[in-house]
Parts: C-alpha cells; sequence; structure tokens
C-alpha cells in the first residue's frame, strides 16, 4: 500500500509543502501556525512516513517508492468521499447542495429547488430532477473570471517582528505568537479593499481605477492569480475545507448584487477554478450577506431587501431548506442594508445573528424552524455558549437622531439571559459600541466579556476591561479587571485612529486569552503580553475582522475607506446595579476628586473663569445651557477633558471635568 496513504487530508497537505523549497516562515503562513508548530507538523509527517527529516522527506518523494511504482493508476485516483456522518465539512455542504438541492434552469444556469419531502440519501436528486451541471459561457461568473501571472500583480512580503511596515496599502498578518507579519498587496498605486477569510488562504483586493477590478489570490498558487470586473462579480464568501475551498460569487447589476450567487471550487492547491453550482435568491439590492455555521453544517442567506428583509437557513446535509425566516421587519428604501454577524450553537440549536441598519435584529433557531426576535440598541453580542447576550442601552441621548455629528451619549451595558429574557445585571459607563467599524463579538467565555471602560490615568480617558460574571447562591455578581490600556503609538503622533474607543477591542475565536487591541495589537491577558505591528499611517486601518483569517493570525488592512464622525460615550467609573434600578432623569453625580475639591467653571476648559469648588462627595444634578447647539447644551468633548454641565442643590450651574464625578 502507498505510504502516502496513511496521511490524513492535512498531513497530505503538510507532506506537499513540505517537499517543496517553501522556507519554514512561508509554510507557517500557509498553514496558518507558528513556525515551531509549522516544524511540529513537519516532523510528525516525516515519523509517519519513516524518514527522519525533512531533507530526507525531499529525497523519497524525489526518488519515489515501490509502493507508488507498483500502483500507478490507484495514485491517480481521487479520494473517496468522506462516509456520511452527523457533522459536514464546509465543502462537503456546499457539494452535496449542488448534487441534491439544485436543479437545472435552462442555458446552463442552476435555480434554488426547495423539496417539500425526504429525498433519501442526499447524494441523490429526486426522481426526474436534471443531473448537475454547470455550462460556462461567456457571460457566465466562471467565463468572466480571468488568469492573471501571479508574480505580474501580486507582492508577498514578511516583516519580521517590530520591522517597520511601510507599504501604504495591503492585507496583513501578524502571527499572535511571534510577531512576524506577512503582507499582501497588489502591484498598483492604489486599492480601494482587501479582504480575507479563515485561515488567510485567500485574499482578495478591488482597485480604485474608473472600472474597478476585483483581484484575488491563493497563497497555495504562487503561479496563477485571478480578476473579474467588480461592476459585474463580487466575492461573496469562501468556505470549505482544506485542501479544498468553494467560492461564493454574487452577479452584479447596475452596481448591486442580482440575489444569484454562483459557487466554484478550488479541489485542491495550485488546482484551477472548477464551476459547481449556482443558487437564485431573491436579489437584495445590495450585496449578499451569506454566512457559513462554524461546523458547516448550514449557510444562512439574508435576502430580499427593503421593504421586506427574508433569511433562508440551508441544511448541510440534504440541501433542503431548515426555516425562511421572515423578519416582519419593512422599510422604505429599496436598497436597505444589513448584514449577518455571527453564526454559533445557541440554547440546543443555532442562531445568528443579523444587523440591520443602525440596530439589530437577532434570530434563534432551535431546530424545529422557529425564530424568537429581539431588538437591540447600538450593539448585541452572544455568550460563547449561547446563554446570555449583551446590549448597550443609553442612559440619556442629547443631539442629532443619528450618531454622526456632535452628541451626548451616556451608554449602558445589560446582560440579558436569553430564554426568559430577564436583564441579569446593568453596568453603567460600559461600552460595546465603538466608533469605527468592529465586528458584534464581545464574549471571551460564557462569564466574560469586554468593553470599554473608564480608568484613572487612561489616554482619552478610556481603558479596555474585561468584566466576569458568575452565579453563586443563585445570584449574579459582577466583578471588573482593569489593566488592558492600549496605549497611543508616539510615531503616529495622536491620530484619531488611536483612540480606544475608536478601536475596540475584540475577542479572538478560540479560547480565552487572546485579544485585538483596535487592528492591529495583541493582548494575552494571561500574562499581559502585547505583540504589535510596527505600522505607519496617515489613513488608519480599513474596516476588517481583526480575526478574518482565524484565531493564529491577527488581521488588518491600509488604508481606511472613509466614514462619518461620531461622538464618544461619556464614562464615569463604572458601576453595577441590578435591572430594576431606576435610570433617573436628569443624571445624578456626586463630585469624586480624591479628597480635593472640583472646580465649577463658567465654561467647559481649564481656562474658564472659576465659579466656586465643590468638596469631595458633592451631589450634582446634569442640566443644560441654552446658549449651545443640540447635542453640545450638556456637553463638550475637547482637547482638554470631557465637560459637563452641572447644577449644585443651592442652584448654581457650570461646567466640570467628568474625570473627577462619579455615580451617587
Amino acid at each position: 500500500m502507498d505510504r502516502l496513504s496513511r496521511l490524513d487530508p492535512l498531513d497530505r497537505r503538510v507532506y506537499e509543502m513540505a517537499v517543496s523549497r517553501a522556507p519554514l516562515a512561508q509554510i507557517a503562513v500557509q498553514l496558518g501556525v507558528t513556525v515551531s508548530q509549522a516544524e511540529e507538523r513537519i516532523e510528525r509527517v516525516c515519523a509517519r512516513l519513516g524518514v527522519p527529516d525533512r531533507a530526507a522527506l525531499r529525497e523519497w518523494a524525489a526518488n519515489g517508492t515501490e509502493d507508488e511504482e507498483k500502483e500507478p493508476e490507484a495514485a491517480a485516483q481521487p479520494a473517496p468521499p468522506p462516509p456520511s456522518t452527523g457533522r459536514y465539512s464546509r465543502r462537503a455542504f456546499l457539494a452535496t447542495a449542488g448534487a441534491a438541492g439544485l436543479a437545472v434552469a435552462g442555458g446552463g444556469a442552476l435555480a434554488w429547488k426547495l423539496w417539500g419531502e425526504d429525498s433519501g440519501d442526499s447524494q441523490v436528486a429526486p426522481p426526474g430532477t436534471p443531473a448537475t451541471t454547470v455550462t460556462v459561457t461567456s457571460d457566465s461568473p466562471e467565463g468572466i473570471i480571468s488568469d492573471a501571472p501571479f508574480k505580474d500583480t501580486w507582492e508577498v512580503r514578511t516583516f519580521a517582528r517590530g520591522e517597520l511596515i511601510d507599504w501604504p496599502h495591503g492585507l496583513f498578518l501578524m502571527a499572535t505568537v511571534g510577531g512576524e507579519v506577512r503582507g499582501h498587496r497588489l502591484k498598483t498605486d492604489r486599492v480601494s479593499e482587501y479582504r480575507t477569510w479563515p485561515g488567510g488562504r485567500f485574499v482578495s483586493a478591488i482597485d480604485n481605477s474608473a472600472a474597478p477590478v476585483a483581484h484575488m489570490m491563493d497563497l497555495l498558487n504562487v503561479e496563477t492569480s485571478w480578476s473579474w470586473p467588480h461592476l459585474k462579480l463580487s466575492l461573496v464568501t469562501v468556505a470549505g475545507s482544506l485542501p479544498d475551498a468553494t467560492l461564493v460569487f454574487e452577479r452584479r447589476e447596475a452596481n448591486k448584487g442580482a440575489g444569484e450567487l454562483t459557487l466554484l471550487r478550488v479541489p485542491q492547491p495550485g488546482a484551477g477554478i472548477e464551476p459547481l453550482a449556482t443558487v437564485t435568491v431573491p436579489p437584495t439590492g445590495f450585496s449578499t450577506p451569506v454566512l457559513i455555521s462554524p461546523d458547516g453544517g448550514a449557510l444562512a442567506v439574508a435576502s430580499g431587501g427593503g421593504p421586506r428583509l427574508v433569511v433562508t437557513l440551508l441544511d448541510a446535509a440534504t440541501g433542503k431548506v431548515r426555516g425562511t425566516y421572515d423578519t416582519v421587519l419593512t422599510t422604505g428604501a429599496s436598497d436597505a442594508g444589513f448584514s449577518l454577524e455571527m453564526f454559533q450553537p445557541l440554547d440546543g440549536g443555532e442562531s445568528f445573528l443579523l444587523d440591520w441598519h443602525l440596530f439589530a435584529m437577532q434570530f434563534r433557531w432551535d431546530g424545529s424552524g422557529s425564530t424568537t426576535p429581539l431588538f437591540h440598541d447600538h450593539a448585541a453580542s452572544f455568550s460563547t455558549d449561547g446563554r446570555l447576550y449583551l446590549r448597550e442601552i443609553p442612559l440619556r441621548s442629547a443631539g442629532a437622531d443619528s450618531a454622526d455629528g456632535p452628541r451626548e451619549y451616556w451608554p449602558a451595558v445589560e446582560i440579558v439571559e436569553l430564554a426568559s429574557g430577564k436583564v441579569l445585571s446593568r453596568v453603567r459607563s460600559a461600552s460595546i459600541y465603538y466608533g469605527d467599524w468592529a465586528p458584534a463579538r464581545r464574549w471571551m467565555a460564557p462569564d466574560a466579556f469586554t468593553c470599554l471602560l473608564r480608568a484613572a490615568g487612561a489616554e482619552n480617558g478610556y481603558d479596555f476591561g474585561v468584566i466576569s460574571t458568575r452565579r453563586a447562591s443563585g445570584t449574579w455578581n459582577v466583578t471588573q479587571r482593569y489593566g488592558y490600556v492600549l496605549s497611543a503609538d508616539p510615531a503616529l503622533d495622536g491620530m484619531w485612529f488611536q483612540s480606544p474607543w475608536v478601536q475596540g477591542v475584540i475577542p479572538g475565536p478560540e479560547g480565552t486569552d487572546l485579544v485585538a487591541l483596535g487592528k492591529w495589537a495583541v493582548l494575552n491577558t494571561r500574562d499581559g503580553n502585547i505583540v504589535r505591528a510596527n505600522v505607519r499611517t496617515e489613513e488608519g486601518p480599513a474596516h476588517i475582522d481583526p480575526w478574518a483569517a482565524g484565531p493564529n493570525w491577527l488581521t488588518f488592512a491600509l488604508p481606511h475607506g472613509g466614514h462619518g464622525g461620531a461622538s464618544p460615550p461619556v464614562l464615569l467609573q463604572p458601576r453595577f446595579e441590578s435591572a430594576d434600578t431606576p435610570i433617573e432623569s436628569p443624571l445624578r453625580f456626586k463630585v469624586s476628586a480624591q479628597g480635593d475639591r472640583l472646580n465649577l467653571r463658567d465654561r467647559p476648559s481649564v481656562a474658564g473663569v472659576i465659579i466656586t469648588t465643590l468638596a469631595d462627595g458633592s451631589a450634582l444634578t446634569q442640566a443644560e445651557t441654552s446658549d449651545r447647539p443640540a447635542g453640545r447644551r450638556g456637553l463638550e468633548q475637547g482637547t482638554d477633558g470631557t465637560w459637563v454641565y452641572v447644577r449644585t442643590p443651592g442652584g448654581l450651574e457650570g461646567w466640570v471635568n467628568s474625570a473627577y464625578l462619579a455615580w451617587p
């Protein structure tokens, strides 16, 4: 028997890279692991094949084996499909959906077919169903995609830990252990957008030419890359289990998604792109969000657009529709935007979080197809065991109707029990909604989540905090841990994107140790070690999930795509309270000057005239002054601090620095 048959798919992939001349660091990047872990995996392959080291492995591969010479035809045969089990890989789902849930509609295109009865074996379509085929025509997505020489189109470079990254644009993967950075960029002056997907194997980019062209590279194929006109086709997601991969594209018309999803497959590293299937859903009027469950067992597609929003869940095993969820959500806009954020186990079933405009709608799916929609302000996040979720509420909000522009916003975070809808605890002056885009993922474990808090001495008054909840004697207790302050980089000269409120803190997708501090720094909460990329940019990081490439790589991209300007939340020292604690209006405070007195001034500045001084512990009430514009009548956030307009029990009014205020 061929000794290579002893290797599972992952080991076979390691073997193929080990016998190449690729440096160990490059193999580590392609595997999505550290250099030492890549070395361990190569050693494991060598042991299974009975060779002492990588050099001997190359020699063994070059000379061939008696087994391979005796069975040349067998070695050329494709591997048999995996046995059917209760769990399916992402690739297996997409392939099965193409075979069992899709029927030819005409002209080679595939239409969405919903079987109303059990089709039996998931590999066999119902009687009378035409065979699943794809005809490549000049106007099909496969015909639109063109090959391009990799070396003429892309540049890939490894930056050592701490080495200056001087590229003006690119997509970067920083190893969470070791700190090496792998950069990828198009050989052009400027790119409007970069993306990647779990594992970081595929990288896409869109140039900013008059007729934008999308490009894609495969780290495992250094000979060929691909390109296509972005106004005609959009790469929605990359799925599948290595070494296979499935690429999901959407046809675009008039710069908007047409609802036609084309699935293409890269069957193995270095292979070309093969047509797989096409799924038609109602057009959204913009790009159609597609989300694959972590175990590859289901695919969620949000479609319909305005005025009605519908989410369809497809089964990975049979290609059947598990459920079509009408959100009962309407809008007057025909191109309303929304996106799917997460798909995770929840309360014995599955769930995904759907973000829609400025609020979120959460769907429960318990296996029977029923849903329970819940609305949240600003942000929401499920705990890792699906039993709790977070939501942010305003204690006070004054100013413009939207988040952009000057405003006065005092947040609190509530911990809610999903099964009952009961609010278990409220944390005043905590925020899970950040100023520049960040994923909704907040939980590090079933009993710990990250948020923004206020800490004395922290730059801008903001600190990354971890709040732990635990059940004790039937009650919920909340504790806080500080010390995770992300200090500014002097070389970046205090640019806007260095504010902790702007950057956000995003826990890693696995475990409880790693969190992304902003876009290019990783904190290990166990030892306090921070690994940071050495970046120089005037535009800031792009909107991209810092964990897009998986748990071993921090992902960031340059340049920033631009956004509106929102005002930071107002935070005092946090206070933990029960859900039935009333939120007073106007808000009440006390002076917390650590034994000193607090100055009450006639304007929001340290240069303001002192009206009086307030003793430590003095009671104050939020007030407003009529000589300022809306959103700034009771608050001013300036370079010398955040100032609050207050009234004393004696009727005096003026401005105080919020750094010396606390909740009563």
